[in-house]
């Protein structure tokens, strides 16, 4: 989808472009205005709505700015992963969910059945767990954990 938004940071003073259900046309201009083109943050709604920009952009600064509330997750582009993370409010279950209800928008991205994801609950201490892609948007992640 095109551009969706662009602001000035309140601290930074720096320009930042936000594109909601970004492609690689959209994550390609945005490698353009990062020093890691790499990889991007992504804000993951709860209805499963992302809105991609760059690295440099926090979290909470992106959410504060868009008026929405999500999930934090980072786009790994080289590594084929991303990095799902919350502080604590939701259980890794509830984010695996979450990335499912986004599968499509992942895909468009250019993630696959063998991306790697990483869900990270409170920075690790919570929770910390690896799957593929496939496992999360087929549902193989509600197996019994031992």
């Amino acid at each position: 989808m095109p551009f969706h938004t662009g602001f000035l940071g309140k601290y930074d003073k720096r320009y930042y472009e936000v594109y909601i259900s970004p492609d690689s046309q959209d994550l390609k201009e945005l490698a353009k205005q990062t020093e890691h083109p790499g990889k991007c943050r992504v804000l993951m709604t709860e209805a499963g709505d992302l809105y991609a920009f760059t690295i440099e952009l926090l979290h909470d600064l992106a959410v504060a700015e868009l008026d929405q509330e999500g999930i934090s997750v980072v786009c790994f582009f080289d590594d084929d992963r991303l990095e799902v993370a919350d502080l604590g409010e939701l259980e890794i279950d509830d984010m695996k969910a979450t990335v499912k209800r986004s599968e499509a928008g992942y895909r468009n991205m250019g993630f696959g059945d063998e991306t790697s994801v990483r869900f990270v609950l409170n920075q690790g201490l919570w929770g910390d767990e690896t799957c593929p892609f496939h496992e999360v948007v087929n549902g193989d992640w509600k197996k019994v954990r031992t």
